[in-house]
């Protein structure tokens, strides 16, 4: 999409909406630190709120995700409000609570699509990196479960040092349980992925050997599975100044991000529309601040070389926007 086109643009066409920080699993590698909820998280009321606002949009689809986001007590009631203005719902999950029980509800809720966290063909790198013995068993049935009730489940895989080389093993383990999808890429120093980064950064052969895979196997089950992966995430990134997606972004705290891996706010979902924030998340991406920060960051490990300004759970720097 040029510039040109998205400047026309006065709604989003996809919103990713986390529920809460709250998590069963305290994973090596979180970028949002996720265990504990946070104080000013939105509460039920303020998520009806929002509800109306993200309904009102205009936007085709609303991705729920946390934290784990099925540990919010209103996680349904959320989505079934959403599913009443006809919206295309989709959301992660680590798989822990997806029981038969609980996607049936999904199903009947109206979501279409499911990314479950699979790291590993096996649980031992899985629930190492996940911090909880029995995740892995957990996520696959969750898969399991998704797919036999007719949600079209994916598979969002962290490459870590003691996993990145089952990634061949994992699609062909994908592939037999009938994931329609892997969404896969490199490692963020954010949160604990940026504290533990010592034990987890994969090399640049293992990652040269990573991606080469992801190129073989795309070839060999084209047309069974889409592999989604980008080989440097943050130059993608540094580019989106002059073609950002037409996305809004709505933390647990109702703050505006700019991007999931950027230290910028852009304003409240409390105290504003959904067509304003997008406003200025469309100039947000020209200003100086922004492009300037870009500029410095060209790969992922350029978050190291700047560790005061890595966007951790309650860092926000705010822009010149409200």
């Amino acid at each position: 999409m040029t510039l040109q086109i998205f400047s026309g643009l006065t709604h989003p066409v996809s919103i990713k909406w986390e529920l809460t920080y709250k998590c069963n699993m305290r994973c090596l590698h979180c970028g949002v630190c996720g265990g504990d909820p946070l104080p000013h998280e939105l509460t039920a009321t303020e998520a009806r709120h929002v509800c109306t606002k993200v309904g009102h949009s205009k936007a085709i689809t609303v991705l729920l995700a946390g934290g784990e986001a099925l540990l919010r007590k209103d996680f349904f009631q959320i989505a079934q409000e959403l599913t009443d203005y006809d919206m295309v719902l989709t959301f992660e999950s680590n798989g822990w609570y997806l029981n038969s029980e609980t996607v049936e509800t999904l199903a009947k809720t109206g979501f279409k699509c499911v990314k479950v966290s699979l790291d590993g063909v096996n649980a031992q790198p899985h629930d190492r990196l996940r911090n909880t013995p029995g995740s892995w068993e957990r996520a696959v049935h969750g898969i399991q479960n998704l797919i036999e009730h007719g949600i079209e489940a994916t598979v969002g895989f962290c490459p870590v040092e003691f996993n990145i080389a089952e990634i061949g093993d994992l699609i062909d383990f994908c592939v037999e349980l009938g994931v329609s999808r892997i969404n896969t890429g490199e490692l963020a120093p954010q949160g604990r992925a940026f504290i533990n980064w010592e034990q987890l950064a994969p090399s640049k052969e293992q990652y040269n050997r990573f991606f080469s895979t992801l190129d073989e196997k795309s070839e060999e089950y084209k047309g069974e599975i889409a592999l989604a992966y980008t080989r440097n995430i943050m130059k993608n990134i540094s580019t989106q100044w002059s073609s950002p997606p037409a996305h809004i972004h709505i933390a647990p705290s109702g703050k505006i991000r700019l991007s999931s891996v950027l230290p910028f706010v852009l304003g409240d979902i409390r105290r504003h529309t959904i067509d304003e924030l997008f406003g200025w998340y469309k100039n947000a991406w020209r200003t100086e601040k922004v492009r300037a920060y870009l500029q410095k960051i060209q790969h992922m490990e350029d978050f190291l070389k700047y560790p005061h300004e890595i966007p951790y759970l309650n860092y926000e720097e705010e822009l010149a926007c409200e």
